[in-house]
């Protein structure tokens, strides 16, 4: 089955496997070969795009200071406005710690930092935070704080009337504490290997595991973080350092596209393929530009934060978001073979006026319509209250055919199939998928 096999429609009606982006289909087994990467040239485009602030300076009650990751979580709460669970940015701040924005993105702002939310901190030192990831399936969020390491908390969707709030309780540091430091528990959580120097990034790979990048050329990887506990056993086996990045450049992002790691340093964008099953994974040593792993791509020169629309445990995600000092550089297709791939390097555009970009967050709430974040500091120095968020959204000239769906994979067996695929953005609403059978060995017809 070929991706324009899968017809679209904008009608609305049931989302069918619109949200999920996932079909189960009987007696049918289709064989699809995985893209790969290269570093050949990306076709340049200029999307159409809209813009709006979402929150920070010169509102004096929406303080923003040095925006430094984040991440939309929902809640169990119905907004009203779309008769679906609401959903809130949830932001590294460089002042008021990880916090939720409030209201939810649905509703009507003004935007602003609930202080409510985010008022703690450790060993005398509040929790910044830095880049973070999402484990749906045990409700745990992981995050790096640049000052204290790497830790997990667990996110309660239920909370504040089904707004959702972090458990302060659970907190647990897995490892890059300073000297001296203890945490919850009593436990002070393993140093980590290398002396990596202050975690900055994270990403679960398709594994569950966790991959951390900070201000070094280091990139390690926290084994089954989900188990971890107080008695998690030998930081050994529990933190590697498992690839350095292209040049020894200094890590600004991580995120998977498939199998692939892809990532953020000081000089240019990055991949790492099939990195989950390669690097360290034996008899595979760790992966560098030395050994041929790990590829940079200068197309996409000096990013200073990463985000894209693979959301664990999915393994189907096909965008990428880069900051850069000034813009956000968008790579399309991101799956594909790099010919195949589309660049935008000035996706949100200079009538913004971005300045210093610390944080890029994707909102996959629509997968066909993504909707992105980015946290800037004009100061450039942290000044407390000059940071700022703003939303972009892609703009269409008017209603069409929604895109062919990209990268279709699908496994199955003798009985079922499990279709998946990533929505084109073409800035065109998408209600659901129809999936039709073309053949079948047996010669039963198998419905849409």
């Amino acid at each position: 089955m070929r991706p324009s096999e899968l017809h679209t429609s904008n009608q609305r009606g049931n989302r069918g496997c619109g949200r999920q982006r996932r079909c189960v289909l009987s007696a049918l087994l289709i064989l699809l070969a995985l893209a790969t990467v290269s570093a050949s040239a990306q076709t340049t485009i200029t999307p159409g795009t809209s813009t709006i602030q979402l929150a920070g300076t010169p509102d004096p009650f929406s303080s923003i200071t040095a925006p430094d990751g984040g991440l939309v979580m929902y809640g169990t709460a119905i907004s009203t406005v779309t008769n679906q669970p609401v959903r809130h940015l949830w932001v590294a701040d460089g002042s008021a710690g990880i916090c939720r924005i409030d209201p939810d993105l649905d509703s009507s702002g003004p935007y602003a930092i609930n202080p409510g939310t985010c008022a703690f901190q450790l060993n005398g030192s509040r929790i910044t935070g830095g880049g973070m990831a999402f484990d749906p399936t045990t409700n745990l969020l992981y995050f790096a704080d640049q000052k204290q390491g790497i830790f997990q908390i667990t996110y309660v969707s239920g909370a504040d009337s089904g707004n959702g709030l972090l458990d302060y309780t659970t907190l647990f540091g897995m490892g890059g504490n300073p000297a001296g430091s203890v945490f919850p528990g009593g436990q002070t959580g393993c140093a980590l290997p290398g002396n990596p120097n202050q975690p900055n990034s994270v990403a679960l790979d398709p594994q569950g595991n966790l991959w951390v990048g900070s201000k070094s050329a280091s990139i390690l990887r926290f084994n089954n973080p989900d188990a971890a506990s107080i008695d998690f056993g030998s930081c050994a086996a529990f933190i590697q350092a498992v690839a350095t990045t292209p040049n020894n450049r200094v890590v600004t992002g991580l995120a998977w596209i498939g199998h692939n790691l892809w990532g953020a340093d000081s000089e240019s964008a990055f991949v790492i393929p099939n990195a989950d099953i390669a690097c360290l994974i034996t008899p595979n040593p760790p992966c560098s530009p030395a050994n041929g792993t790990v590829l940079a791509m200068p197309s996409i020169a000096g990013p200073t934060s990463l985000a894209g629309d693979q959301f664990y445990p999915n393994t189907n995600g096909d965008n990428l978001y880069f900051g850069l000092t000034n813009d956000v550089a968008w790579l399309g297709n991101a799956g594909a073979a790099a010919a195949n791939q589309t660049l935008a390097p000035a996706y949100i555009g200079p009538s913004v006026a971005l300045a210093n970009v610390g944080a890029i967050v994707v909102d996959g709430t629509d997968p066909a319509n993504l909707m992105v974040f980015s946290g800037d500091d004009p100061s450039g120095l942290g000044t407390a209250g000059a940071g700022r968020w703003f939303q972009t959204a892609g703009t269409s000239a008017g209603l069409a055919a929604p895109g062919t769906p990209l990268n279709v994979v699908a496994e199955g067996n003798d009985s079922q199939v499990t279709l998946t695929w990533s929505p084109a953005q073409v800035a065109q609403p998408v209600t659901s998928y129809t999936v039709h059978n073309n053949f079948a060995s047996n010669g039963v017809t198998v419905g849409d």
